[in-house]
C-alpha cells in the first residue's frame, strides 16, 4: 500500500513535469495554450502538496473552500504554475 502511494506521487510528478516542458514550449511559441475545465479544488490540493515542503515549517497552510465544485476553463499547467507563484510569493513575503 505504501508502494502504490509513493507510484501515485511519480505519476503525479511525471504529469506535472510534462505540463512544464509544455509550458516551456509555450512560452518559446512552439505550443498554444489548451484550455480545458479544471477543478479549482483539485488544482489548489496539488499546488499546496508540493508547497508544503517547499516552504519554512513556521509557516501555516489554511486550505479553506467556500466553493469546491467551483471549476474554471484554463490551461492547467498554466494554472498551477499561477498558484505556485502566488503561494511562494506570499510565503516569500512572510
Amino acid at each position: 500500500a505504501e508502494a502504490a502511494g509513493y507510484c501515485d506521487e511519480i505519476v503525479t510528478a511525471s504529469a506535472r513535469a510534462k505540463g512544464l516542458v509544455g509550458q516551456i514550449l509555450l512560452f518559446s511559441r512552439q505550443r498554444t495554450a489548451t484550455a480545458e475545465v479544471v477543478r479549482m479544488r483539485d488544482a489548489v490540493d496539488e499546488a499546496l502538496g508540493l508547497l508544503r515542503s517547499a516552504i519554512p515549517a513556521t509557516i501555516a497552510i489554511d486550505a479553506r473552500y467556500d466553493a469546491p465544485e467551483a471549476a474554471v476553463s484554463a490551461d492547467p499547467t498554466e494554472l498551477h504554475q499561477i498558484l505556485m507563484n502566488l503561494c511562494t510569493n506570499a510565503a516569500q513575503a512572510m
